[in-house]
């Protein structure tokens, strides 16, 4: 983002797709834009989650929809898309 200058009032944001962040601070009254690039990726150290169960081999596998048997929810780390958007707190 080179275009930017010490003493700049412009902040930067990053979101998970979905996130409320960026409607709630346009409704909060701050000028909103898309920030170039528009979108990135960034390393989450919980982003993903897998539902697991023990087989009777011992080895944990990935449980079937409606599996009856005991669920663990692990999560580790991985890469997820963000969005970008920037903000003026002039």
């Amino acid at each position: 983002m080179g275009h930017e200058h010490s003493g700049d009032r412009t902040i930067v944001i990053e979101c998970l797709p979905g996130s409320e962040l960026p409607d709630r601070l346009r409704d909060a009254g701050y000028t909103q834009r898309t920030a170039n690039p528009p979108e990135g990726e960034r390393f989450i150290a919980s982003a993903i989650a897998e539902r697991l169960v023990l087989s009777s081999s011992g080895a944990y596998e990935l449980a079937s929809e409606g599996s009856t048997k005991a669920i663990i929810t692990p999560s580790h780390s991985g890469i997820v898309k963000v969005r970008r958007f920037t903000f003026s707190i002039a």
